[in-house]
C-alpha cells in the first residue's frame, strides 16, 4: 500500500480508469472533507493493480477497502492478486447498489476469499410537517469535549464497528461544532443522542441512540422529531439500517421511512458473522 498525500491524486487515478469506458464500477463514495481528514491523519492508502484502483481506510482494528475498476472482469483479476498481497490484513468491503446488480460483485468477492458479514438497507422519508413533542427533557446541542468522548464511548460500546462505520472523536467534535449533534444529558450522563448531516437537499441521519437504562422516557422520539425539525428545508431524510434488525426497521416505518431498493452487502476476508441484537 502507498500513502495518499493529496486528494487530487485520487481524482487523477479515477479519471484515468473511467476514461477507459469499459464498464466502470466502484464502491467509493466518501465525501471530500472526510477523505482529506483521513489523508491528514495518515489513514488513507492506495494500490493500483491492472485497471483497478484500491483505496484503504485504516480503522486500526481492520481496513475498509474501496475499489474503482474499469470492469467487473478487471476487478476479478485484480482481487486475485490483492488477496495474496493483503492476506495478513483484516479487510472489510461495502458493496453498494441495487438488487440484483450487486449480487454479481458480491459473488466475485466470495470467490476471492471473502465472506458475507451482514446486509444494510437504505430507508428514506419525504420531508413533512411534523408534530411538536412536548418535553421537560434538557435537549442540548453544545456538546463539549467530555460529552463528545461519552458519545464516542457509547458508539463503540453499542454499535457494530464493521457494519456501521463508526466515527472517530474528531468527527464527533466536528458534528458538535456544526450543531449536527443533539443529545440529552441527565446527571452528567448521556442518555440519548442523534447525529446527522445536511448535504444539499438531503438530510443524512447517521446515528440515533437511546441508552438502554433510559428507554421508555420518549427520549428517542424527542431527539428524532428535533432532527426532523432541523431537516425541514431538505426534500428527504435517509438512513441505513441493518436488514436483520426487525425492531429498528419497525421504528423507522413508524416515523414514515420506507425501504428503498438500495443495499449494502458487507463482506470481509475473515469468516465472521454479524451478531443480531435487534435493539
Amino acid at each position: 500500500m502507498d500513502k495518499v498525500f493529496y486528494f487530487n491524486d485520487i481524482q487523477v487515478i479515477i479519471k484515468k480508469i473511467k476514461g477507459l469506458n469499459t464498464g466502470y464500477i466502484t464502491n467509493f463514495y466518501l465525501e471530500v472533507d472526510r477523505i482529506n481528514a483521513l489523508i491528514n491523519k495518515n489513514q488513507f492508502y492506495k494500490k493500483i493493480i491492472g485497471n483497478t484502483a484500491f483505496f484503504f481506510k485504516d480503522d486500526y482494528e481492520f481496513i475498509h477497502l474501496f475499489y474503482c475498476s474499469s470492469s467487473i472482469d478487471e476487478l476479478d483479476k485484480s482481487l486475485t492478486r490483492l488477496r495474496t498481497e493483503m492476506d495478513k490484513y483484516h479487510l472489510v468491503v461495502d458493496i453498494i447498489g441495487k438488487q440484483p446488480n450487486i449480487q454479481s460483485i458480491a459473488y466475485l468477492f466470495k470467490m476471492n476469499g471473502f465472506f458475507e458479514y451482514t446486509v444494510l438497507n437504505r430507508m428514506s422519508r419525504i420531508s413533512i410537517q411534523d408534530m411538536a413533542v412536548k418535553s421537560q427533557l434538557n435537549l442540548k446541542i453544545d456538546a463539549d469535549s467530555t460529552n463528545c468522548k461519552q458519545i464516542f464511548d457509547l458508539l463503540h460500546q453499542y454499535f457494530d464497528p464493521i457494519a456501521e462505520q463508526l466515527p472517530d472523536l474528531d468527527e464527533i467534535k466536528n458534528w458538535a461544532k456544526s450543531n449536527h449533534l443533539l443529545f440529552v444529558e441527565e446527571n452528567g450522563e448521556i442518555s440519548g443522542f442523534v447525529i446527522f448531516d445536511l448535504i444539499g437537499v438531503t438530510s443524512y441521519l447517521r446515528y440515533w441512540f437511546v441508552h438502554p437504562k433510559h428507554r421508555n422516557k420518549k427520549i428517542g422520539s424527542i431527539l428524532l422529531n428535533e432532527y426532523f425539525k432541523r431537516s425541514e428545508e431538505t426534500k428527504r431524510q435517509i438512513f441505513w439500517v441493518i436488514q436483520s434488525n426487525d425492531n429498528a426497521i419497525k421504528r423507522y416505518l413508524h416515523y414514515g421511512f420506507q425501504s428503498e431498493n438500495l443495499y449494502d452487502i458487507i463482506v470481509t476476508n475473515n469468516n465472521i458473522k454479524y451478531e443480531t441484537t435487534n435493539n
